[in-house]
């Protein structure tokens, strides 16, 4: 009689689960890509290099790099400000401060773009903020900055606030012993 050697076994149910998790990744995103790709190939490669270079097209790819320039610089310096002053200051409602920074993590930015447009759109809670302000907020580019930010600005806030904390403040503190100003 053959015994079966428990490792053996265990390594079989390992490749047979691995194979199982990639084909049905492959059946999920490979087919719906695949059937995109050859959809887009029926018209042939002169479509493709037309629409791609279209002055839409390239009118998308301005608009997405001048944002996301926008946003990192935004990010970047109200974002290390915003860690400075979680890390180094103790103040009322700082928890819910920091469970703020936690709400773009739980929210899709699909339901965030959707609440935007009802909150500030035509006929929303806050839709008289067009006025005042002289400029759509909804399909325009303060908008979308404004979208961009919600998103990515916690990002920026939760990398920084555990550096900020490991750095500790002893450079700071010998600094200003040597007669540094705060700035």
């Amino acid at each position: 009689m053959q015994s079966i050697n428990p490792s053996t076994q265990k390594t079989w149910v390992k490749y047979s689960l691995i194979a199982l998790v990639v084909f049905y990744l492959l059946w999920l995103l490979g087919l719906p890509l695949f059937t995109l790709i050859l959809s887009s190939l029926e018209e042939g490669w002169q479509k493709i290099y037309t629409q791609l270079f279209s002055y839409q097209a390239w009118h998308a790819f301005f608009l997405t790099f001048i944002l996301c320039l926008s946003a990192v610089i935004i990010n970047t310096v109200f974002g290390i400000i915003t860690a400075m002053v979680m890390v180094r200051q103790k103040f009322w409602g700082q928890n819910i401060l920091n469970g703020l920074f936690d709400l773009p993590f739980a929210l899709s930015a699909v339901v965030v773009g959707y609440m935007f447009i009802l909150l500030l759109g035509r006929g929303g809670w806050f839709a008289n903020i067009n006025q005042w302000t002289g400029f759509h907020w909804v399909f325009s580019f303060p908008g979308m900055l404004l979208a961009t930010l919600f998103v990515t600005f916690p990002f920026m806030v939760r990398e920084l606030i555990p550096v900020l904390k490991e750095l500790g403040r002893e450079q700071e503190e010998a600094a200003y012993s040597l007669g540094a100003s705060p700035w």
